[in-house]
């Protein structure tokens, strides 16, 4: 790319595969220190075969170890430097960086699509994914390598909240970009990469992530439930989330207005900017 200081390598080399993947390589040494697994950052400039390697030396050290990319589109039909990538075909990656999420997320909150759109992108993802891919996503909304939600959403605390709610809701294991949860704000690198507010944190929206924390902990249906797309209101994002033990009907009206839909014949009023779970 152009940057002298950054050296190219050649990830094909068997010295360096064994550097890294070796018996006494990198992954040995970090995993034997308790790491669970690797985030491959740019996942599409390394080659099939060393990604492979990667996930072989990790699933021998700890089966149930993780190999996460990142990978900025949909990872199941991905096209790198000509080539229609392998990442989810059981021998590369668990999962990876779910940004499709973050913009159909983005993208209803704006209201730049409506219900059935939203709707239509998520089964897409859904159904592209093998579902041990999808429930195991890495769901984000901010990122060192995109605006804070905040920043984007004109500095609404309302919205931001909201649209956590809503992602934590979603399968795939929810991510805060650290700063969020403090109200942290920025737009491009390198504002978005900005440090700890400490001692000025936003004390409404820590308040707001530690009780959805300890919510979404409380509920199993939200981490392994079944998921359920209803079109009642096209302004209104809802599903229903189930597992053996609970329903839960997940309800998102972005309006900032008060919103009243109509499940199963029973009446829902849902608060301007706000996400509801309620259980059915």
């Amino acid at each position: 790319w152009g940057v002298k200081d950054l050296p190219e390598i050649n990830e094909t080399n068997p010295s360096f595969v064994d550097y890294i993947c070796g018996n006494e390589g990198v992954l040995h040494k970090w995993l034997g220190k308790g790491a669970d697994g690797v985030r491959l950052d740019v996942a599409d400039e390394l080659p099939d075969s060393f990604i492979a390697e990667v996930r072989k030396r990790i699933k021998e050290e700890k089966t149930d170890g993780v190999v996460l990319g990142e990978v900025w589109e949909d990872a199941s039909n991905k096209i790198s430097h000509g080539e229609k990538r392998k990442y989810l075909m059981g021998s590369e990656l668990d999962s990876v960086m779910n940004y499709p999420l973050r913009s159909i997320l983005i993208d209803f909150a704006l209201e730049n699509i409506d219900t059935p759109v939203f709707n239509r992108r998520i089964m897409s993802l859904m159904e592209n994914y093998p579902k041990e891919s999808f429930y195991s996503c890495m769901n984000l909304i901010s990122s060192h390598d995109r605006r804070r939600i905040l920043s984007v959403l004109y500095n609404s605390e309302e919205s931001a909240m909201m649209l956590y709610k809503l992602m934590f809701a979603l399968p795939g294991v929810p991510c805060i970009y650290y700063g969020d949860e403090a109200g942290l704000k920025g737009l491009s690198d390198p504002e978005n990469r900005a440090a700890y507010p400490w001692g000025r944190e936003n004390e409404t929206m820590l308040s707001f992530f530690k009780e959805l924390a300890a919510e979404y902990g409380s509920h199993s249906a939200l981490k392994g439930g079944s998921l359920t797309l209803l079109e009642l209101d096209k302004d209104v994002a809802a599903f229903i989330r189930e597992d053996e033990s609970e329903r839960i009907l997940v309800l998102t009206n972005r309006c900032e207005e008060e919103k009243k839909v109509t499940f199963e014949n029973n009446e829902y009023d849902i608060p301007p900017l706000t996400t509801v779970y309620i259980g059915v």
